[in-house]
């Protein structure tokens, strides 16, 4: 197993990648765990607001911020030189350019299949056993597809173990399972439970609050294995390979920031106010220093720069603390590609030409979306298509984990900051606990975040010497956020599952 030095000058060759981790900063050290910053920190830790404001806005932080002054992620996409002394070097910023290409859907397939394998034998060099996340999604087919093919053509020599995470049945794990028995690797399930998803809120808060415990999945566990050189994942697949963040694509992509910054109503007046501008600031600084044609060209920048690096990246640092972990789909030459080309062609039709040339009729297997295969006049391989969902994580905060998740969300520690409209919280926690989806919802992440900002505060003794007093601006747009969070748990309870 690396050590932490190790860890870093490792994932320091990667610097230019869009999957690449973080280092956390302050004036005195560098560390790919906040944890050790905080607990060898000899100031106090006083609590960013703006990074508050940021969360329950997006549910994730932006740019390079944290939640504790003085503390910061290391900048996006930058060489990172960790000298003698501990200290980072800093030096130019790369990033690929965007264009407007036309090509045929399978001359874009060969190219990129090209570029992946070479990604993939960087992150596969020197080593005898590498593990890959694997689920039902095409991403981390294709993925396990290419391992294979290097496996056939005697590139790599050592040995796969695949991790999948998920209840029983579910079609991510039942799909993941085929693959393996097909490809003759080693298959790991991880459940999920109630108690997984209350271990993960304290998981989260130890790792600074940064994102809900719901994103966290069993990625604990994983990171506990032994033996494992390296693993793969391909969480960047969508994004990259399909011009596509959250079933939006590229074209479509919503303004970044919304007006109100405050859902909900959650969050005093006073200090929307007073940190409007920092919260602009942090999510469309880098328009200052990187240069686009067009709207949507930035708008899928920030889905990078913000979503994908400080939310779904941070919870994977969970196993990349200690476990080397690349994400394929992110090389420069990957992304140069993709964003070289016009979105309209950035498409499923990709996809499935790569699958089509993938080992063992790979393109065959349901993806888990849809539970068919996504090859065109391709027939299924015929396997139980089990349950869409992969966790009951809705379920299990209102229901199995309500006591805990009140306790903490209204603990002094949360009251005591002066932030957060308490009334409203408790008007909005009676209408969350009457919610009753299985999936999750934008309160079960506002809710269990808040309850591990709550473990944050109390793990790292995190101070705030800013407290806001409410006034009638909380009064008037906490009552606009209660009335529209019973119309949207009411829809959903209507429409989904």
């Amino acid at each position: 197993m690396l050590n932490e030095k190790e860890l870093i000058q490792e994932y320091g060759k990667f610097y230019n990648f869009l999957g690449n981790h973080y280092p956390y900063v302050n004036e005195e050290r560098v560390s790919l765990s906040i944890r050790k910053i905080l607990t060898d920190n000899h100031l106090e830790n006083n609590l960013d607001i703006v990074g508050i404001i940021e969360i329950v806005n997006k549910s994730y932080l932006f740019e390079d911020r944290t939640l504790v002054k003085g503390i910061k992620r290391v900048p996006w996409m930058t060489p990172l030189e960790l000298k003698d002394n501990g200290k980072l070097e800093k030096l130019d910023m790369n990033l690929p350019d965007h264009s407007e290409i036309e090509e045929n859907p399978e001359n874009i397939a060969k190219s990129l299949k090209e570029i992946l394998k070479k990604e993939l034998k960087t992150y596969l060099k020197g080593k005898k056993k590498i593990g890959i996340l694997l689920s039902g999604g095409l991403d981390s087919r294709i993925v396990a597809g290419l391992i294979k093919e290097l496996e056939l053509e005697g590139v790599y020599t050592g040995t796969v173990s695949a991790f999948t995470w998920g209840v029983e049945k579910s079609r991510d794990v039942i799909y993941s399972q085929y693959i393996c028995k097909k490809f003759k690797w080693e298959f790991i399930h991880f459940p999920l439970t109630s108690s997984t998803l209350l271990e993960n809120i304290y998981i989260s808060g130890k790792m600074g609050a940064e994102f809900s415990p719901i994103h966290l999945h069993a990625m604990s566990n994983i990171s506990n294995i032994q033996g494992v050189d390296g693993i793969i994942a391909g969480s960047y697949g969508d994004g990259v390979g399909r011009g596509e963040f959250s079933g939006i694509k590229v074209i479509d992509l919503p303004k970044f920031l919304k007006g109100n910054l405050n859902q909900f109503g959650i969050i005093r007046h006073k200090a929307i106010n007073k940190y409007r501008n920092d919260v602009i600031n942090d999510a469309y600084n880098y328009r200052n220093y990187i240069r686009r044609n067009k709207e949507y060209q930035y708008r899928e920048i920030e889905q990078e720069l913000h979503y994908m690096r400080r939310k779904l990246q941070a919870c994977m640092s969970v196993i990349g603390l200690k476990i080397p972990l690349y994400q394929l789909f992110t090389s420069p030459e990957a992304v140069g590609l993709m964003w070289s080309l016009n979105p309209k062609v950035r498409n499923d039709s990709v996809y499935q030409h790569i699958l089509k040339t993938l080992p063992y009729d790979t393109g065959s297997i349901p993806w888990a979306r849809t539970g068919k295969a996504i090859l065109e006049n391709d027939e299924t391989v015929d396997i139980d298509k089990g349950l869409k969902q992969h966790h009951n994580y809705g379920k299990w905060l209102r229901v199995d984990l309500a006591n805990e998740i009140h306790e903490l969300v209204f603990s002094p520690s949360i009251e005591g900051l002066g932030i957060f409209n308490m009334t409203v919280l408790e008007r909005l926690y009676k209408i969350w606990i009457r919610s009753k989806t299985i999936s999750t919802n934008s309160l079960d992440e506002i809710f269990s975040w808040i309850a591990s900002l709550a473990v944050f505060i109390n793990e790292y003794n995190v101070e705030n010497h800013e407290k806001f007093e409410s006034g009638i601006s909380d009064i008037f747009y906490g009552s606009i956020g209660v009335v529209k969070a019973g119309i949207y748990s009411g829809l959903r309870n209507r429409l989904r599952d």
